[in-house]
């Protein structure tokens, strides 16, 4: 019997920001994924945006619980695809994407690209950003990001800590300087000056209380890739999708709806821990 050939779902968490250099990088993006695309000739490789409302701060990994829940959703059998969770500011090489972007047998690990990138994180060997693939069943037995993580940190590594407990390999990459350009083009000197520049309204103020509660915050439902759990952090406002020859392209419009979930008893901030950056 033939193999059922398995597709992949790449996946950009965006928000515009610092006055539309966000939107510019998301289109270079889109640009190189397209190429590839054209390139490859490939039916089962689609990109979702997912975009989130204004209000509140950036919340990457509730997007991608997001989109996966829709992706599971939409597809009759998810189990055959996998999904790369992409930041919107990495722009990789076409000969990078060529070995690692289009579909391959099943794997029972996840696999950090953002490893490859020479950037300033390369020396951290607990970084576990930028950019992972995985099998979709494989996400769902993580139980997916955390949705209590408002502004920048913390989100990455309480999922490289949900892997873990739940016994996932995780395959890196070779560091490579021709694997990825960093858009943002911030050294880490920099990146932690702009954060601290406005602390308040750039960071997740509260990553530290949230750490140590994240054995107790997996158990709950909410603070989870819900599957469809009618008690979800997270609503999908509005979908757009067209598609091309060889691939579906989705933005989806996505709100929070829990923010109970990062105001935790530790933090004497409260909510104005999850106001959006203006």
């Amino acid at each position: 019997m033939n193999q059922v050939q398995r597709g992949v779902y790449i996946i950009i968490c965006f928000r515009d920001a610092e006055r539309y250099q966000r939107r510019i990088q998301l289109a270079s993006l889109l640009k190189a994924f397209s190429m590839l695309l054209n390139e490859s000739d490939l039916a089962r490789v689609n990109v979702i945006i997912a975009e989130q409302t204004h209000g509140l701060k950036f919340n990457r990994g509730l997007l991608f619980n997001a989109a996966v829940e829709y992706i599971d959703k939409k597809e009759h059998n998810s189990s055959e695809w996998d999904i790369i969770l992409h930041d919107a500011d990495l722009l990789p090489s076409m000969r990078y994407m060529r070995a690692h972007y289009l579909p391959k047998c099943f794997k029972s690990s996840v696999s950090h690209l953002g490893s490859s990138w020479v950037g300033r994180y390369h020396n951290n060997k607990n970084y576990f950003g930028g950019v992972l693939r995985m099998a979709i069943p494989i996400y769902i037995k993580t139980g997916g990001f955390s949705n209590s993580y408002y502004g920048w940190g913390g989100e990455d590594d309480d999922y490289l800590w949900r892997v873990i407990r739940s016994g996932i390999a995780i395959e890196r990459q070779s560091h490579s300087r021709t694997a990825y350009t960093d858009m943002e083009g911030r050294s880490l000197a920099k990146k932690l000056s702009w954060l601290k520049e406005d602390r308040r309204a750039r960071m997740c103020n509260n990553k530290w209380e949230l750490g140590k509660t994240a054995n107790r915050r997996i158990s709950d439902s909410r603070d989870r890739y819900s599957q469809s759990n009618s008690e979800s952090a997270y609503e999908i406002v509005s979908t757009l999708a067209s598609a091309t020859p060889n691939a579906s392209w989705t933005f989806l419009l996505i709100r929070p709806t829990c923010i109970s979930l990062a105001i935790v008893p530790q933090c004497s901030r409260r909510l104005e821990c999850l106001k959006e950056d203006v």
